[in-house]
């Protein structure tokens, strides 16, 4: 494989590779990865804005070759929109057709004595009030699912697909749409799929207190900022990877400046390689290096560095 370039490196955007941090020895990946095995466990993963819980997420997803299919919530969204956002992403050619989970779904289709597709769920969940006959094809059975999408379309693909259902911002729906979608969650619990639930922290106990079905039913996984050395390993990996020889003294300026958030970890990172110059016989970093870095980073991604930790563990707004 060849080698991937400083941009790929350190990840400002999307999910890092190199630069990927077990946080605590893996501590926050067990936690999720055991909840998702432990079936019909909603698991609320929190945390204060840009402290990796997407990061966290994906990686687990991707370790279980699973197919995250995302609810981003918002105070528009009506019960009915949440289901229909999710069936609308699931594809079943795609999985079908997936290296990782062909064998599965070729056993998958031989136990059930069909071809995994919209027909066989129609005929699963035994749509008869929809319309749907046996002559219509799948593009038509899908159009007719979604014209009226239910909790009960969902769950035995989450039974039996690589697919895992992630909902964020989840306190961003309004009341009624959330009590409603509450007490349809109680059906997955009951059929024994779990569903992740992100958010920040304050709106944790929303969650855990809102409908009293779920309590013994839910597990929190919580990420706090991160501590320097978990930090430190972010230019660590990145900077061994691309065979420059970063001090440590300059690693430790990143992770003491990065107010426990691994984006300014690696933004900084990367404007360090950035600012190198055109033309040079020998590289040698100093701590200014690390200094002109934050500054540019400061100014040209967060505006004023003073400014950057009260933004960024604020976290977003509530919708109201």
């Amino acid at each position: 494989m060849s080698q991937i370039g400083p941009n790929e490196v350190f990840k400002t955007q999307g999910q890092p590779t190199i630069t990927y941090v077990k946080r605590e020895n893996g501590k926050y990946e067990k936690q999720l990865s055991d909840a998702i095995d432990s079936k019909g466990i909603i698991c609320v993963l929190t945390g204060p804005s840009k402290t990796g819980k997407t990061t966290l997420y994906t990686e687990v997803v991707r370790s279980k070759t699973l197919e995250p299919l995302i609810i981003r919530c918002h105070n528009n969204l009506t019960s009915h929109d949440v289901w229909k956002i999710a069936l609308e992403k699931v594809n079943f050619e795609r999985i079908r057709e997936s290296s990782a989970t062909k064998e599965t779904t070729k056993r998958l289709e031989g136990k059930l004595g069909g071809k995994i597709g919209w027909s066989w769920l129609a005929g699963l969940v035994g749509e008869v009030t929809t319309g749907i006959s046996s002559n219509d094809g799948e593009g038509k059975i899908r159009e007719k699912i979604l014209a009226n999408p239910q909790p009960t379309h969902l769950i035995p693909i989450l039974q039996n697909m690589p697919y895992l259902l992630i909902v964020e911002d989840f306190h961003y729906l309004n009341q009624d749409v959330q009590k409603t979608v509450f007490q349809q969650w109680k059906a997955f619990i009951d059929s024994e799929v779990s569903v992740v639930v992100v958010g920040t922290t304050h709106h944790a106990s929303d969650l855990a207190y809102a409908n009293k079905d779920l309590i013994g039913r839910y597990t929190q996984v919580n990420l706090g900022n991160w501590e320097l050395e978990d930090l430190k390993k972010i230019p660590i990996k990145g900077f061994s990877y691309l065979k420059r020889a970063l001090p440590q003294s300059v690693m430790s300026l990143i992770a003491r400046e990065s107010v426990g958030l691994p984006i300014i970890a690696q933004c900084v990172s990367l404007q360090i390689i950035l600012n190198e110059p055109q033309e040079k016989k020998e590289l040698v970093y100093t701590k200014q290096s690390g200094l002109d870095a934050l500054h540019d980073v400061a100014v040209n991604r967060f505006g004023a560095f003073s400014s950057i930790h009260d933004r960024l563990i604020r976290g977003p707004r509530s919708i109201i």
